[in-house]
């Protein structure tokens, strides 16, 4: 008997592994995030954009491949912690939860902007002063917005879990 308490269950490797790829895909978009606000406001009075062009576009790339890898993760760890629509609107976890969800999204969605309207016009014309400005403002709202669902990822891991403030049994409950 205390020898199966020693292998985890598949609810926790799921639960493990959710944390890790959230973990890493949510530190490559928000760490490239920085990178490209500092990098776009030290480039600012550079003549020809070309370079910042291909450089705005890979990180378009990475950006859209971490925010879905976020998403997924944070789908599993957020069943894995909540477990039913009425612990995620009736403790603190919940709404917090709900607080930096609706953060994250709204950086989705100026993220998603940037991808399909902003970058493109970048890449057609390298000039295009307007589109520049437009980009480096919106990077530097998604880096402190993020900020923000860092901030409340920290207030996350130390509220008790929705499950277990509702009394709702699941993951690593016997």
């Amino acid at each position: 008997v205390a020898e199966a308490a020693l292998v985890p269950r598949e609810d926790e490797l799921l639960a493990v592994g959710a944390a890790v790829v959230h973990t890493l895909a949510a530190a490559a978009w928000f760490g490239g995030l920085a990178l490209l606000a500092v990098t776009l406001a030290g480039r600012r009075d550079e003549p020809d954009h070309s370079s910042s062009a291909g450089m705005v576009g890979r990180f378009s790339l990475v950006a859209t491949v971490s925010v879905i890898a976020v998403a997924l993760a944070g789908t599993a760890l957020s069943w894995s912690e909540v477990r039913a629509l009425s612990a995620l609107t009736s403790t603190t976890y919940g709404w917090t939860l709900l607080a930096k969800v609706a953060i994250v999204l709204v950086v989705g969605l100026v993220g998603a902007h940037n991808r399909f309207r902003v970058v493109p016009a970048i890449q057609r014309s390298p000039s295009a002063s307007r589109a520049w400005s437009l980009l480096r403002r919106s990077v530097r709202l998604e880096a402190l917005a993020l900020v923000v669902a860092i901030a409340l990822t920290a207030v996350l891991v130390n509220v008790t879990p929705a499950r277990n403030e509702a009394g709702i049994g699941g993951i690593f409950s016997e």
